[in-house]
């Protein structure tokens, strides 16, 4: 058989031959985007966009799907409803990760002021971690709500664990739902290891206070009566003499 195509040097139409196999799968041919009277009849031919032409065996392969989804198997809707469910699982698990990185340079941040003594700008470090870590307990209903709805989805039980609902996912969510729970086993112990360390060093600036106040107490002096002053040894002891 006969076909067109456009010559890109003349801006006329070509005629070639095709030859169609008996399976009727024809190589794609790209149509350029020109409209032209052809020679011959009286006919305009116009030429679609650049795309993609195929028929026959192309689209039977095109349709054949090896998973068991096919169109042909009427399972299609179960797979598009499934790979949104993990879509969206996905999506959340992405921004818990996220919230647990901020976190975790919040506690980086904790740790440098408390360990440079600055302890001015303490009290707006805490604030900052107490802000991502109510994010991070939004983030995890939300992750909880995610994942039943893709364990009903894929027929499992919906209070299944991350790693069983990776194990039971088809590919290639399975890969990335245990990379996201790698992920989460990873941020969460550095966490846990930080934040216990910000708690030693918020102990120990305590105590060290503490100790500080105590020394300032032993060496306040006060007046006495006859304008002289006199060393107290307590609170009590100032407040008699003052009176």
């Amino acid at each position: 058989m006969s076909d067109f195509v456009a010559d890109c040097r003349t801006g006329r139409l070509r005629r070639i031959r095709v030859s169609v196999p008996s399976d009727g799968y024809r190589e794609p041919v790209f149509h350029a985007n020109l409209s032209h009277r052809a020679r011959g009849p009286a006919t305009r031919h116009r030429i679609s966009s650049p795309e993609l032409v195929t028929t026959g065996a192309a689209r039977s392969i095109k349709d054949s799907d090896t998973s068991g989804y096919g169109p042909g198997t009427g399972l299609e809707t179960e797979r598009s409803t499934v790979t949104m469910g993990l879509m969206q699982l996905s999506d959340v698990l992405w921004q818990e990760r996220h919230l647990l990185e901020l976190l975790l340079f919040k506690l980086e941040e904790e740790q440098m002021i408390l360990t440079s003594g600055r302890t001015r700008w303490l009290g707006h470090a805490t604030r900052e971690v107490e802000t991502v870590l109510d994010q991070i307990r939004d983030s995890e209903l939300g992750r909880t709500v995610e994942s039943e709805a893709a364990a009903i989805e894929l027929g499992l039980d919906p209070g299944l664990s991350l790693l069983s609902l990776a194990q039971q996912a088809p590919a290639p969510w399975n890969e990335l739902l245990h990379a996201h729970r790698e992920a989460f086993v990873s941020l969460t112990s550095e966490i846990v290891e930080l934040a216990n360390g910000n708690r030693e060093l918020l102990a120990i600036s305590h105590r060290a206070a503490q100790e500080t106040l105590m020394s300032l107490q032993e060496s306040v002096q006060t007046y006495d009566g006859q304008g002289m002053t006199a060393a107290t040894a307590g609170s009590a002891q100032l407040l008699d003499r003052s009176f």
